[in-house]
């Protein structure tokens, strides 16, 4: 039988995309002249480029080839890594290791006061003089963090340690102790449960008077001057005793209530109650606590450091010499108004808020573009602690697909150990913030159709830190090019060599904090629907934050959809007269609004925020869609949504306002530590987040980071995931490195600093 003959070149009709020669007319590429596209693919996975343009130039030499084979390199018109490193001049060098060191000063200087402080205690106890003594090195790879056993916070270098157990306690809660803190009423009563429920005071027990205080004991009177332990931590009670055991509260005559909060089953009988983990010594020793407490209560706990105790106080030394040559070192400099601050610089600005008396209710929308040389103007927002949001960042890319299906493909052909992880994926559910396992296929078909629950209420779903359990870089490298590639203002962004950005000062070896990229993939439409709406809820992270739009896909309500909608808002009296404009009609386009509604509240504006949702915290829901029923902390708690009622409610009441803005596709959202921020979609979305430490901010990040340590231990976000404290050691370990303190100009010195 005669073979058939292979068709190459120009009379091919393979496709590159499908590997297959039966859909008809191929264009060719008339630059490689190698690669053919058949209509059906331009037209399903290359919609936004004519056949004119593909003729030109094909996918393949865009660089944006989205086929399985293509989508299986790494290296396709592009680095590995992403950009390549910017060498920078010496000029630039000096000015971004100057503006480092401007902003870190202050906090070195209160860092160093206080271990300074530390060690004179520790001479103290020793009967030496501060100068001659000499701290032991803790034992501490790179590849560890030392947390302190206590607060559970990143410990940085001076620490107390015991030599039995290995309890670590951080310089915070050593001066806590001494100062005999009194802690707030949620961290009383968390820890009165906890000591009577691992205490051997038994039902019955009396109520004795000894030196004018009350103490509960076992039937037996306590010698004058001592407390009783409850549980290993030493209680001074007032009035009457509760005692708990497993999860039940078994009342000695009546129930009690910690530091002014009710213990469960009882009553409000105790006006206070004084909790001690453990007491120091009068010369300043503190002791191990006992095991019930963490530690083996045998042991001192002594004084170490973790990166040697001359480091910080060589390179505060150091800094301040170089504070001492330029008097106007510590000072920000003068902020001067520019045109984007008002009305007459709209083509580069945006009005989101109506504030009076001030000139800040527009913020700062360069374009992408245009980054490279607005540097400075972006300086001036961000020092102010502002919102920035850059127009059309996806023009810097080769122009790779971020539809769902083209991800979804891209991951697929990963390779992956766990076969059916790839194709089942776990969901958010927002009308009840439940997880449910849906099929990822499934998934992305809601994405763009919308899908219903069975009352015909909309389903909103969301995937959160997709793809999950590895890096994004990893599972989807073409899509991790595309967006380093994307980010502006690179010295501050760039996750791998940024100079501004203090996250990639880490040793290579070290342990890195997860920073990012991440993606959220959520369903959204734009009407309100007060119950279940695709949200993030109001919080604050603990670094700076870009957020870019990668894709969005318009979604309708389908006329059953709004039927349950309305017979919703009726039966709870929801009367908006905005919110149900929206409903009613629906014949806006699609393309008329963005993809994301965000609301960015100024830092100063945080503790009337604080006490408006206290005071409101009922009228909201949370899980199951119950009302808020336990606030630790109004912003970090993240059980808040502020609609359009309460925000216009808040601006009434408080007189505070947040900067309100639609994001569109392709925009990037610039977003300070410490101003907390909530987003609603309103349209199915994909947003891929990094978060980064600027030189301006990173004295917010440590506020922050002194805040959750004081949540409960089992909080949300109790635990330190971005690691900024930790990133003080290696900030300060590698700023040593390149300043040797031998006679140069502070301007070597300088230049060295920024290659940490």
């Amino acid at each position: 039988m005669e073979k058939r003959k292979l068709i190459k070149g120009k009379d091919s009709l393979m496709c590159h995309q499908c590997q297959r020669n039966d859909k008809g007319r191929v264009v060719h590429c008339t630059v490689c002249k190698t690669k053919r596209f058949c209509v059906p693919c331009m037209t399903r996975w290359y919609h936004l480029l004519s056949e004119q343009e593909i003729a030109e130039k094909c996918p393949v030499c865009r660089g944006n080839c989205n086929c399985k084979g293509c989508l299986r390199k790494i290296n396709l018109n592009c680095e590995k890594k992403g950009t390549p490193e910017t060498k920078l001049s010496r000029e630039d060098e000096v000015t971004y290791a100057r503006r480092i060191v401007k902003y870190l000063y202050p906090w070195l200087k209160e860092f160093h006061d206080e271990q300074i402080g530390e060690k004179e205690i520790e001479a103290r106890i020793k009967g030496l003089d501060a100068k001659e003594l000499e701290l032991p090195l803790a034992k501490c790879d790179m590849d560890e963090r030392m947390y302190c056993n206590r607060c559970q916070t990143s410990i940085v270098d001076f620490h107390r340690t015991c030599h039995n157990c290995a309890y670590d306690l951080c310089l915070a809660c050593c001066r806590e102790l001494r100062e005999n803190h009194r802690p707030t009423a949620d961290e009383a009563v968390s820890r009165c449960q906890e000591a009577v429920l691992h205490s051997d005071v038994m039902p019955g027990a009396k109520v004795e008077v000894q030196n004018g205080l009350e103490t509960a004991t076992n039937g037996k009177l306590a010698l004058p001057g001592e407390v009783p332990v409850l549980g290993g931590e030493e209680a001074i009670l007032n009035d009457k005793v509760a005692c708990l055991f497993g999860k039940e509260a078994l009342p000695v005559g009546e129930a009690a209530v910690c530091g002014g909060a009710e213990v469960p089953g009882g009553k409000e009988v105790l006006s206070s109650i004084r909790l001690h983990a453990w007491t120091p010594r009068a010369n300043g020793q503190i002791p191990c606590p006992p095991e019930k407490l963490g530690g083996c209560g045998s042991s001192i706990l002594e004084l170490k450091s973790v990166v040697g105790e001359k480091i910080v106080s060589q390179l505060f030394q150091k800094i301040t010499e170089m504070a001492s040559a330029n008097p106007n070192f510590e000072e920000n400099g003068f902020i001067s108004k520019c045109d984007c601050s008002t009305k007459h610089g709209k083509l580069n600005s945006r009005k989101a808020a109506n504030r009076k008396d001030t000139e800040d209710n527009y913020v700062y929308c360069p374009l992408g573009r245009e980054g490279e040389g607005e540097l400075g103007h972006f300086q001036k927002h961000w020092m102010k602690g502002e919102p920035v949001i850059v127009r059309d960042v996806l023009e810097l890319t080769s122009g790779l697909s971020w539809e769902p299906m083209v991800m979804w493909r891209a991951l697929r052909d990963t390779k992956i150990k766990d076969q059916v992880g790839r194709l089942a994926v776990m969901a958010l559910d927002f009308r009840d913030l439940s997880f449910i396992e849906v099929n990822i296929h499934q998934f992305f078909t809601g994405y763009e159709k919308g899908l219903s629950h069975e009352d015909g209420w909309p389903q909103l779903l969301k995937l959160k830190d997709w793809p999950p359990e590895s890096s994004f870089d990893e599972r989807l490298p073409r899509h991790g090019v595309e967006f380093v590639a994307a980010l502006p203002f690179k010295e501050y962004t760039d996750p791998r060599c940024g100079p501004l950005n203090l996250a990639v000062k880490l040793p290579a070896k070290m342990l890195k904090p997860d920073l990012g990229p991440k993606t959220y993939i959520a369903y959204g439409i734009r009407e309100e629907l007060v119950e279940g709406d695709s949200v993030t809820k109001l919080h604050c992270n603990m670094s700076d934050a870009v957020n870019i739009l990668t894709h969005t896909s318009g979604v309708k309500l389908t006329d059953d959809q709004r039927k349950a909608i309305e017979r919703k808002h009726r039966k709870s009296k929801v009367v908006d007269k905005e919110r149900n404009k929206n409903i009613e009609s629906d014949d806006s386009e699609i393309d008329d609004y963005g993809g994301a509604l965000w609301d960015i509240w100024r830092r100063e504006d945080v503790p009337k925020l604080k006490e408006y949702l206290m005071k409101y915290s009922r009228e909201f829901t949370h899980y199951e869609n119950k009302p808020v029923e336990k606030v630790d902390h109004p912003i970090h708690d993240q059980s808040f949504y502020l609609t359009m009622d309460h925000k216009r409610r808040l601006k009434e009441e408080s007189g505070i306002e947040a900067w309100t803005f639609e994001q569109k596709l392709g925009e990037a959202v610039f977003i300070p530590a410490g101003c907390p921020r909530q987003v609603r979609n309103l349209k199915s979305c994909i947003k891929v987040a990094l978060s980064f430490v600027s030189p301006e901010n990173f004295g917010q990040c440590i506020e922050l980071s002194n805040e959750f340590r004081l949540l409960p231990e089992d909080h949300i976000t109790k635990e330190d995931k971005l690691e900024v404290k930790t990133r003080r050691k290696p900030l300060m370990m590698l700023q040593v490195q390149g300043v040797r303190f031998k006679k140069r100009s502070c301007a070597d010195d300088l230049r060295k600093l920024n290659k940490i």
